[in-house]
C-alpha cells in the first residue's frame, strides 16, 4: 500500500473509534466531550 492510503486507513479508523466511544458514553448517560459546558459559580 501507498503511504497516502495508509494514512487514509489510520484517520478513518481513528474517526470509528471516537465514534465508538462517544456512543458508548451516550449509552451510559456521560457527556460525550464534544460540547463544552460552563459553570458560573
Amino acid at each position: 500500500m501507498a503511504p497516502d492510503e495508509l494514512i487514509e486507513l489510520r484517520d478513518f479508523f481513528a474517526r470509528q473509534v471516537l465514534t465508538e466511544k462517544r456512543n458508548e458514553r451516550l449509552r451510559q448517560k456521560k457527556g460525550t466531550g464534544a460540547k463544552i459546558l460552563a459553570d458560573f459559580r
